[in-house]
């Protein structure tokens, strides 16, 4: 075993956190000296740019040099190919621990399914998938944040929102807000559930305050982005955003508290205006709470994760990191 080759099956259309944590764990794997790609028949993701090597045939489970890395989704073809036997051995990176109730492994183990590595990206998932696949142990690789794409830009009193994973939250909470602070009807809110990585910083950059739309993550990325960029982040954890969300950090709320939020909404917009302590307090945690998450961190993690399995075999890491 010597290559290790991520799986993604998926559109170049396809917009999600998942897709790129994959094609930069690839990055980070070839920056280290491990022979690395993406099995990406569908081509890169057009929303990022990513230099991670592709897989340049068309079956990487043929070949027993390989280690494929699945994603949790483990249905349709994806699911047909973990609970086939191969040449190639078989890893799992699971980025959202509530999509692991798919069709697969409900009705096998993940023994019995060949994997020989379990990954997350966050202590919470791992600690919900040991509770409910033991005795799996699963290993974390945690996300990070590209300090030199989310960074503060010029600030504006605007809104910005990942809507997408709750839409009519979103438009209630929209719609509270105007109907009872209408002296900040005119707030302009930037919705980015539709744009690239480099629109969406410049976004997140520029507005003042950030609406969070999470639900049932693992470790939600954009507002660790949001903090990044020195937003003051309102809204919900996603429960796995429990990772790092504080109330020192952002103004946390249950998704059934949609007046309560548009009224932190309001608070946060008026707070950023007026420049008060609070505002900034909140924000100086924030942008500490990303710095927590970086790329030194994740690439020691993915070193620890594959250096052992790869050292085994007889090529191990190309420059023998």
């Amino acid at each position: 075993m010597r290559r290790i080759v991520y799986l993604s099956p998926f559109p170049k259309t396809l917009i999600t956190g998942g897709i790129k944590v994959m094609f930069r764990h690839v990055e980070m794997l070839e920056a280290l000296g491990f022979d690395a790609c993406v099995f990406a028949p569908g081509g890169r993701p057009e929303w990022m740019t990513s230099k991670a090597s592709l897989f340049a045939r068309a079956n990487p489970a043929i070949d027993a040099d390989n280690l494929m890395v699945f994603p949790e989704i483990l249905t349709g073809d994806l699911g047909k190919a973990a609970r086939t036997p191969t040449p190639a051995a078989k890893a799992l990176l699971c980025q959202n621990q509530y999509f692991i109730f798919s069709e697969t492994i409900p009705s096998h183990s993940l023994a019995s399914l060949g994997f020989i590595k379990l990954l997350t990206v966050g202590q919470t998932a791992k600690s919900f998938l040991e509770r409910m696949l033991p005795p799996a142990t699963f290993e974390v690789v945690p996300v990070w944040v590209d300090d030199d794409m989310f960074f503060p830009r010029e600030k504006s009193l605007r809104i910005a929102v990942f809507p997408r994973k709750l839409p009519k939250h979103y438009a209630l909470i929209r719609q509270i807000f105007v109907l009872k602070y209408p002296r900040l009807s005119q707030i302009p809110w930037d919705l980015i559930d539709s744009k690239s990585e480099s629109e969406t910083a410049d976004i997140l950059g520029r507005a003042a305050v950030f609406l969070s739309m999470c639900d049932r993550e693992c470790v939600p990325l954009t507002p660790l982005e949001a903090m990044a960029c020195g937003c003051v982040v309102v809204g919900f954890h996603g429960y796995g955003g429990l990772e790092y969300a504080t109330d020192a950090n952002g103004v946390w709320l249950r998704p059934d508290y949609l007046e309560e939020t548009a009224d932190a909404l309001a608070q946060a917009v008026l707070g950023f205006a007026q420049n008060d302590q609070r505002s900034r307090d909140m924000r100086a945690a924030a942008a500490a709470t990303a710095k927590r998450f970086n790329r030194a961190a994740t690439e020691a993690a993915l070193r620890s994760a594959y250096g052992p399995m790869l050292a085994r075999s007889s090529s191990g890491p190309k420059n023998g990191s």
